[in-house]
């Protein structure tokens, strides 16, 4: 058993290799000196080369300490701790000798041998540590060559993998401390978040996402690092719908997998990570240029229908030119175009028929990343960050209107329905946001009014 002892302590001990720590039980009620004296007085003669007196003289033990207790029923107890620099085997012999004393003063007495604590592993051990814990704050760019460098390198890198929450999922040891959290889809992908240095990372282990995961994201800052697959995809839109997600991080190239990574593109990736109302914005942007890139197709497609029908009346046809009409038989195209679908209830109000003042309120919050509350009067109640405001929601009376910088969450609109707000303006909205059961809640959009 190896404990560190206390600062305080620790000073008066510094050039001692081991401290020995004895308890005592003395029928009777004596003093510090008292124990001191009887240590000094039983112990001569019996050792030569281990005479307390010539060990304190030539420094090889330091000051002798008593940690006494109060007495109670006329029986004395404490401890006594003798700061020692001589070898393990002198060392022993000393602690043994000492738990020889049977008597101080008149009174009976006994002594129990508790630990010989060795001071330099403890002070190895702290060294380790603190080593560890720079080299996380440390940017890595190229890897340690000594021996002990590794050997700290390899400890810092593996960690432990627990199993978190009732499911039991795969997490690292520091999900329960961090502040932020990386949400991933396996075992493979948290190894290979803690091979890079990351302990805060916890797998779904599935399309479903556990209510582990949804109530972790609630209280913390949270990280979706999904595969650029389908099958990431599908996750990451399930933690859309039911989690709180902040930022959104995905390997660049299609088909990438965490597992994967090494530890320079994990870090490259989590560094390139978006908001959440980036991600949406980007996604809008996709689907629009997609849209486009099909219309510009099916045009082609009637542009070379009306081409090729100018040929045949000339009677010039080709081999490649049939080819090329069975594959495009018509210019209808087979793929309708994509547009996405809002959720039920967003109506379009008209520019000249929302209150000026809530205008210039949604301009004034633009690009400020902050939740903006009034009451039925247009007036101010609260004006706080993205993060606060859920539990602000929570804690107002008399709110009217939500003007948020932000994307409207699932979670948010129940609690928004719930304390009576009649309408939010926002950014944007997470997909399938239902709004079937909050008739009483208008979602309104920045972008038909600013």
């Amino acid at each position: 058993m190896v404990n560190i002892v206390d600062s305080k302590d620790q000073d008066q001990f510094t050039t001692t290799k081991y401290i020995i720590k004895i308890d005592y039980n003395v029928k009777g009620i004596v003093s510090d000196f008292d124990i001191i004296g009887a240590l000094f007085g039983q112990t001569e003669g019996l050792l030569n080369d281990l005479e307390l007196r010539e060990l304190q003289k030539s420094g090889r033990i330091g000051r002798i300490q008593v940690q006494q207790n109060k007495a109670e029923k006329g029986i004395s107890k404490g401890q006594i701790l003798i700061p020692s620099s001589l070898d393990r085997v002198e060392t022993a012999i000393l602690a043994a000798t000492i738990e020889s004393v049977d008597r101080v003063g008149p009174c009976s007495a006994q002594m129990q041998l508790v630990q010989i604590q060795d001071i330099r592993e403890d002070k190895r051990k702290k060294i380790m540590d603190r080593a560890t814990e720079l080299l996380q704050q440390w940017e890595q760019n190229t890897p340690l060559k000594e021996e002990v460098g590794e050997s700290i390198l390899s400890k810092l890198r593996t960690g432990e993998l627990v199993h978190y929450g009732p499911e039991e999922l795969p997490a690292g040891e520091d999900v329960e401390s961090s502040q932020q959290i990386i949400i991933c889809e396996g075992a493979a992908d948290v190894k290979a978040l803690m091979r890079a240095g990351f302990k805060n990372a916890i797998a779904t282990q599935g399309t479903s996402v556990p209510k582990t995961i949804i109530e972790l994201s609630k209280k913390k800052s949270t990280i979706a690092f999904v595969d650029n697959d389908r099958g990431g995809q599908m996750i990451l839109e399930e933690l859309l719908q039911v989690a709180d997600i902040d930022y959104i991080a995905q390997p660049a190239i299609r088909g990438e997998m965490v597992e994967d990574l090494t530890r320079k593109e994990i870090i490259k990736y989590l560094k390139n990570k978006v908001t959440l109302q980036e991600y949406l914005i980007n996604k809008d942007k996709e689907i629009k240029q997609n849209g486009n890139d099909h219309n510009h197709r099916n045009d082609s497609k009637r542009d070379y229908g009306s081409r090729t029908k100018s040929s045949r009346n000339d009677g010039q046809h080709s081999r490649t030119d049939k080819r090329r009409r069975s594959q495009f038989p018509s210019s209808k195209s087979k793929f309708p175009s994509k547009t996405r679908k809002p959720p039920t209830r967003r109506d379009s109000i008209p520019k000249d028929n929302v209150d000026p003042a809530i205008i210039e309120q949604i301009k004034s919050i633009l690009a400020t990343n902050e939740a903006l509350g009034l009451d039925g009067d247009k007036k101010e109640l609260f004006r706080v960050g993205n993060t606060k405001v859920y539990s602000t929601i929570d804690a107002t009376e008399s709110l009217s209107v939500l003007i948020l910088d932000g994307v409207v969450s699932q979670r948010l609109l129940d609690k928004a329905s719930e304390r009576g707000v009649k309408s939010i303006f926002a950014v944007n909205y997470v997909k399938n946001l239902d709004m079937e059961k909050h008739q009483n809640v208008k979602l309104y959009l920045f972008r038909d009014y600013v």
